[in-house]
């Protein structure tokens, strides 16, 4: 075989590397930076918070900065945060009037989020004041993973304990998907800022990468309360 043949046999080949080890490049590259932060706990940041038009708001109204929360009650680390770094963040801000706060649903895990959601839209709609006490106890009522707990009879006696919801309606309501629509502003809420995983947690527009760290929350707010001055 001359030269000419082989450098002609080899030419298709060494394209095909070439293109290879260029899309693993760019692979590489996207991976870093979806999964880079800044130094302060930040990933994204928006010129605007979520809207709270329609959303559960824990907090005084005229509170400058704006935590949301963007969660899924079926997500064992929505429950961990809700334990673990909620507690805080109520006594230290929201009790102040420094923060308020808002949860937006988030679909992640098929029908049973959907019943779940479906169910605190119809609490917050009926019984608004008595929302948050459903949200703490729904999340406090998660089982193991794996094991079945979200059923419309568990939410209507979540709903029983919690409000005063009539829980024979929740059963049905849920059955006819009564509050679809309030279900799809979150759908198009966390569409819109781009919400990847579940806790996402927004300050003021911008998300906190290291959701577990309430030393980084701390000094994301300090600094949203600085700039409100």
């Amino acid at each position: 075989m001359s030269k000419k043949q082989l450098a002609k046999k080899q030419s298709p080949l060494k394209i095909a590397v070439i293109i290879t080890l260029t899309l693993f490049v760019l692979i590489v590259a996207l991976v870093v930076i979806k999964n880079s932060g800044s130094e302060d706990g930040e990933v994204g940041s928006f010129d605007t918070p979520p809207s709270l038009e329609g959303q559960p708001v824990m907090g005084e109204e005229s509170a400058p900065v704006t935590v949301t929360v963007f969660g899924d009650y079926m997500c064992p680390s929505c429950k961990a945060w809700e334990m673990d770094i909620f507690p805080q963040l109520e006594k230290d801000y929201i009790t102040t009037g420094d923060v308020k706060l808002s949860a937006v649903n988030v679909l992640f895990h098929g029908q049973d989020s959907e019943t779940a959601a479906l169910a605190s839209e119809q609490v917050l709609a009926e019984d608004p004041k008595s929302f948050w006490d459903f949200h703490h106890k729904v999340f406090e009522s998660q089982a193991e993973h794996g094991e079945k707990w979200v059923t419309p009879n568990k939410m209507a006696e979540i709903a029983e304990e919690t409000t005063s919801v009539d829980p024979d309606e929740l059963v049905d309501k849920l059955s006819a998907k009564t509050f679809a629509e309030q279900l799809q502003t979150d759908t198009e809420l966390f569409k819109k800022y781009n919400v990847q995983s579940t806790p996402t947690i927004m300050i003021n527009g911008k998300t906190v990468n290291e959701v577990f760290d309430y030393n980084k929350i701390k000094e994301m707010i300090d600094e949203e309360l600085g700039n409100a001055k």
